[in-house]
């Protein structure tokens, strides 16, 4: 018997949100301690630190009873291409990196040595392992840009649908709907054009979590912009999957050969950034909605979407642009990784045109991210390309330097 997968999730395979619904109430829990924490404590800490002491705490807890461990050199097929490539550089540089498994199963922490002591650190070695933050919240980071005159899609949080409604009347449409901390598209719908596409989105949201957010459909391009150490700004554009018609060729024929690409990893493959496109039911559907099959030829240079929403692992392309990005969006770029204060910062970006300023343009930023899939800017499918994990590894090293 098949299993249902939910059609929102894919090409991630859940059957169930629970956990997620768990995980968003142990989150707010959470945040609520360190609140709480910093209310009582910072007003005596005489310095800032860099690092989470009652992390290092808990994982020395752990790892004393078994239940995390740490091992070197990792299972490279177990961790993504976002970590690996950092986990390559090291290993040609000789600083040793260290793998953390909960329960034998490889987690997204990792450590590293240097100058005598192991530095804790998530996916990539600039993000340092720190107390949860609102960085990721996308109602937080969105109000907090709006504040700061940034452009953003104006838009807000809801638990309640009525309330959703009301101010669907006030935006207008079309507008977005989105978990409010949701990844990889899950569950996200745009554009909703009426009422009752509105309601239905809303169902799909709350499927995923209790909150969610609507705001202002942006017609655009999507670009992901990585800020390093607030000084260096690689932009990639992300493109829905597609094949582009030679005139004879079948639709079949030519995802076949776009496939046949070495780059291109097997969708479930971790340690990969660009991904085949999967000839599955998601993709007969979306090429029936436009009156197609795979059995389509289409016309010479003519281009054909194969999905709904640009994902890694549903095969969409990645285009280098940095060079080609106006002066000033870069500077926006610079701008929001100083805001925020982060030595490592993704930012999803909507405009018709990266080669104009955003400031001739709408422009939207939809969302920053502290952990973001920097590897797009080492592999990219078309454009150029940059060495990211050897531009990571030399700030780390620079940072951690003692007479620096």
């Amino acid at each position: 018997m098949p299993v249902d997968w939910c059609p929102n999730c894919l090409p991630t395979k859940r059957t169930t949100h629970l956990h997620l619904y768990i995980e968003y109430g142990i989150d707010l829990i959470v945040r609520g301690l360190y609140r709480v924490k910093n209310f009582l404590f910072q007003p005596f800490a005489k310095t800032h630190a860099t690092h989470d002491p009652l992390w290092h705490l808990i994982v020395m807890g752990l790892k004393s009873v078994g239940i995390i461990r740490f091992v070197d050199p990792p299972d490279s097929s177990t961790i993504r291409n976002r970590s690996l490539i950092f986990l390559d550089e090291a290993k040609r540089r000789g600083i040793r990196v260290q793998a953390m498994k909960l329960l034998g199963q490889h987690v997204n922490d990792f450590r590293f040595f240097l100058n005598n002591r192991w530095h804790d650190f998530q996916g990539v070695p600039l993000v340092e392992r720190v107390p949860p933050s609102n960085f990721d919240h996308k109602i937080f980071v969105k109000n907090f840009l709006e504040k700061n005159f940034f452009p953003i899609a104006q838009g807000r949080m809801f638990y309640r649908r009525s309330s959703a409604h009301a101010y669907a009347k006030h935006l207008g449409f079309p507008l977005v709907v989105k978990p409010v901390a949701g990844s990889l598209s899950h569950h996200l719908t745009c554009p909703v054009t009426n009422e009752a596409e509105l309601d239905h989105a809303i169902t799909i949201a709350l499927q995923y979590q209790p909150a969610f957010v609507m705001e202002k459909f942006v017609e655009g391009n999507l670009y992901r912009a990585t800020v390093i150490n607030q000084k260096e700004a690689l932009v990639c554009q992300k493109e829905i999957a597609n094949v582009v018609g030679d005139g004879t060729s079948t639709i079949q024929k030519l995802v076949r050969q776009k496939n046949a690409d070495p780059r291109r990893g097997e969708t479930d493959q971790k340690n990969t950034t660009l991904h085949q496109i999967p000839m599955d039911d998601a993709v007969t559907q979306h090429l029936k909605n436009q009156g197609l099959t795979f059995d389509s030829v289409p016309l010479a240079s003519q281009k054909i979407f194969l999905h709904k929403k640009p994902i890694l692992s549903c095969g969409c392309d990645v285009i280098g642009c940095t060079s080609a990005t106006h002066p000033e969006t870069r500077e926006l770029f610079l701008r929001i990784a100083k805001l925020f204060d982060l030595n490592l910062v993704g930012i999803d970006f909507l405009c018709s045109d990266i080669t104009r300023s955003y400031r001739e343009q709408q422009t939207a930023i939809l969302e920053i991210n502290t952990l973001p899939y920097i590897d797009m800017h080492q592999f990219p499918s078309h454009g150029e390309a940059h060495d990211v994990a050897k531009m990571v590894w030399d700030e780390v090293v620079k940072n951690y330097d003692p007479l620096n």
